[in-house]
C-alpha cells in the first residue's frame, strides 16, 4: 500500500510521550482513517464517535461484526501508550452468546448503546468487555505496534447459577466462552493498515507467539480463583514500523 502521509500529517506537534500526546495520536489516526479510502475499504473501518466524559474514549464500528468496538488510553508506561479495546455486542449480535451473563444482562439494556458512546464514563462496561490491550511508541523515526490478547476469555461459575429457580448455568460450568482474538483482528487490521501509510513496516521484526493463561472461577460469594484452562493461552502480536527504527526502543512483552 502506498504511503500517502508522515507522522507529523497525523500529529505535527513534537511528541513528549505525554498522557495527553497518545490521546491524541489515537484520536488523530481515528480521524484521518475516516477520509482514507484505501483504509476503510481495506479494513472495513465504516466510522468512530468520540466521547468526552471522564476520559476521552472512542467507540468504532468495523463490517465484520455487527457489535461496537471501543478503544480507551489507560496509562503511558515506559514511554509507551497502553490502550484498553473492547467489543460491545449489540441485540442480535451472535457472539452475544459467548458474553458472561452480567455481560448479556448489561447488553440486554435500553440505554446499553447509549452508554456505549461513552463507556468510559460506566465502570461497569469498563471493567468488562475488554478483549485486548494495544501498546503504541512512537519514536523518530518509527512506531512500535504490540498487541496483547488471549485465544478465549473464559470464566466459571462454582456453584453455578440460578434465576427464579431456574438453572441457567449448571455447577462449574462455563459461564463466559469470549474469542478475544478472533475479534480482536479487526482492529489489529485496521491500525496495521493506517499506520502502514506513514511507516514501511519491518516485517523482519514482527513475532508471534503464545503464552500459558488460566481461566476464571467465581463463587456465589463473588470470590474468584484462576483455574486451569488450555483455551485461554495468552497471544502476543509485535511489529515495528519504519526502516530505520532502533529495535532498541521496542519491546514490550519480554
Amino acid at each position: 500500500m502506498d504511503r500517502s502521509m508522515e507522522f507529523q500529517d497525523i500529529f505535527p506537534l513534537k511528541f513528549k510521550y505525554s498522557f495527553e500526546d497518545y490521546r491524541s495520536l489515537m484520536r488523530c489516526i481515528l480521524m484521518k482513517s475516516l477520509y482514507d479510502s484505501d483504509v476503510k475499504s481495506s479494513s472495513r473501518y465504516q466510522g468512530m464517535y468520540k466521547g468526552n466524559y471522564f476520559n476521552e474514549c472512542w467507540s468504532i464500528k468495523f463490517g465484520f461484526y455487527s457489535g461496537i468496538y471501543g478503544i480507551v488510553l489507560r496509562e503511558v508506561k515506559e514511554d509507551a501508550g497502553v490502550f484498553e479495546l473492547y467489543y460491545f455486542p449489540s441485540a442480535n449480535d451472535e457472539l452475544l452468546d459467548n458474553v458472561s451473563l452480567f455481560e448479556a444482562v448489561l447488553a440486554g439494556e435500553p440505554e446499553f448503546l447509549t452508554k456505549v458512546r461513552n463507556f468510559s464514563a460506566h465502570e461497569e462496561l469498563l471493567n468488562n468487555f475488554c478483549v485486548a490491550t494495544i501498546y503504541l511508541k512512537p519514536q523518530e523515526r518509527g512506531i512500535a505496534l504490540s498487541f496483547e490478547t488471549k485465544l478465549r476469555d473464559r470464566s466459571y461459575a462454582k456453584d453455578g447459577v440460578c434465576v427464579e429457580g431456574k438453572q441457567i448455568i449448571a455447577k462449574e460450568g462455563l459461564d463466559k466462552n469470549f474469542p478475544c482474538f478472533r475479534v480482536s483482528l479487526a482492529f489489529m487490521n485496521f491500525l496495521h493498515i493506517a499506520l502502514c501509510k506513514i511507516y514501511e513496516p519491518r516485517y523482519e521484526s514482527f513475532e508471534i507467539y503464545k503464552k500459558a493463561a488460566r481461566g476464571v472461577i467465581y463463587d456465589k460469594d463473588r470470590n474468584l480463583k484462576s483455574k486451569a484452562d488450555p483455551l485461554c493461552g495468552e497471544i502476543f502480536v509485535n511489529l515495528i514500523y519504519g526502516k530505520d527504527a532502533d529495535d532498541a526502543c521496542f519491546k514490550f512483552n519480554d
